[in-house]
């Protein structure tokens, strides 16, 4: 019913259609015959598209109602493992999700697991606090990533078991004079990262930059 032409008008009136290449593909999945097609041979990098199939195929095969667990377990050595299943709601976002709410604290999700656990009877941890990321095979970042990649939020490694998704947010506030170095505040708060802070307070307005590399 003149899908045809509705897309072929949709591609060519993209603003992106002056200045690079646009590959589209339509295929009925019951019948399997092409509804649209156009430079579909010509081999793209599909970047964020590829989330379309991704949450396509878990929708089909897991289902809407799917929930993952993340599980806090105490051992028989007195040992708490807390074992991920890729569950990506231990951050501060908000659920259900909306674009208006205000972020939780960075810690909410494990403070709420810490809760449960206490409430279900631990009083007690005899021995060590294991993350275990098990469930899926370690591969943080996609082959055909760059280095640059990694230093964007988006760039953030993927594991079984994640944390704020893998981002810590750096607050910057100057110091107490000018000369003084600023101080940095590291949000979820942990000694992983060694920071070399060289930015310095002064009394300039204006034309002040802060750079952050990896």
């Amino acid at each position: 019913a003149g899908i045809e032409d509705r897309i072929a008008a949709l591609v060519d009136a993209a603003p992106v259609a002056v200045r690079g290449s646009i590959g589209v593909h339509v295929v009925n999945i019951d019948t399997g015959n092409p509804l649209f097609e156009r430079n579909e041979h010509q081999l793209f990098l599909p970047a964020s598209n590829l989330k379309l199939f991704t949450a396509a195929l878990a929708l089909s095969r897991l289902g809407p109602d799917y929930r993952f667990e993340t599980k806090l377990i105490q051992e028989p050595s007195g040992a708490v493992a807390l074992i991920g299943s890729g569950d990506p709601s231990l951050s501060s976002r908000v659920y259900p999700y909306s674009p208006s709410a205000a972020p939780l604290p960075s810690r909410h999700a494990i403070e709420e697991l810490v809760d449960q656990a206490v409430a279900a009877g631990l009083r007690r941890v005899d021995g060590d606090i294991v993350g275990d990321d098990q469930r899926y095979p370690w591969s943080p970042y996609p082959e055909s990533w760059t280095a640059d990649d990694a230093l964007h939020d988006f760039g953030a490694p993927v594991s079984a078991l994640t944390f704020n998704d893998n981002v810590v947010i750096i607050a910057l506030r100057p110091g107490s004079r000018s000369g003084a170095l600023a101080t940095i505040e590291l949000d979820p708060g942990f000694e992983y990262f060694t920071i070399d802070n060289r930015v310095i307070t002064t009394d300039a307005a204006g034309g002040t930059s802060i750079r952050v590399t990896r």
